[in-house]
């Protein structure tokens, strides 16, 4: 029986949502670390042997070194970016005002390229690049005259916690929420049980007016 929630269920016709609303790709959208592993494993990198032990966006000490030198790989790499993956639970039945990303290794326009490719609602990508962090570059979209986002997907809980606090000091940034990845569930780290959150993406509009109304 297929995942009513899940990306090869998708619908032909997108919700109307009175949110605006952004998306991250890797980790969000895309399946990056089952792709970076198996390219690893091409090349005869030594990395993690399966994707699934991937647990934080950062290699430990002991494979810091491949970690970059999978990152020379990449750079630029049009097949590996636009090849990647859906993840299984990828489901995004609303419109997306934008989508924001923090890969600068890819080439331009890979990330359209895979969205449409795959069939996730159109909208422009802002990739944040090597002198912004993802949290400078949601200001910026807010304070365009072209889009501005009332709420923010992310599965790094580090973003996260970055975004909220500045949403709670008042900034002009989107509202977060952490998409439930194996890696920052409530049971795996702790520490991140606090953050405003959602197992699925299709839960998006309905959880973002609940934590922005309390």
């Amino acid at each position: 029986m297929p995942d009513p929630f899940g990306y090869d269920n998708r619908p032909e016709t997108l919700q109307e949502t009175d949110l605006s609303i952004g998306l991250d790709l890797d980790g969000t959208l895309v399946a990056f670390a089952r792709g970076f592993v198996q390219k690893a494993k091409e090349e005869g990198v030594q990395y993690y042997d399966h994707y699934s032990v991937w647990n934080q966006w950062a290699a430990p000490d002991r494979l810091e070194k491949n970690f970059f030198k999978m990152w020379d790989v990449l750079e630029d790499n049009w097949e590996f970016w636009t090849r990647l993956d859906p993840l299984e639970k990828a489901y995004v039945p609303y419109e997306v005002t934008a989508y924001v990303t923090s890969r600068s290794s890819a080439p331009e326009g890979a990330g359209e390229h895979w969205i449409k490719k795959n069939e996730f609602p159109p909208a422009p990508v802002f990739r944040v690049g090597e002198a912004l962090n993802k949290l400078n570059r949601l200001m910026w979209i807010n304070d365009s005259p072209n889009e501005s986002l009332d709420v923010f997907v992310d599965d790094k809980a580090a973003t996260v916690r970055e975004v909220h606090t500045a949403w709670a000091h008042g900034q002009d940034v989107p509202f977060p929420l952490l998409i439930t990845t194996p890696a920052n569930s409530r049971f795996s780290n702790e520490k991140n049980s606090d953050l405003p959150r959602v197992d699925y993406l299709a839960e998006v509009p309905k959880a973002a007016r609940h934590y922005i109304n309390k």
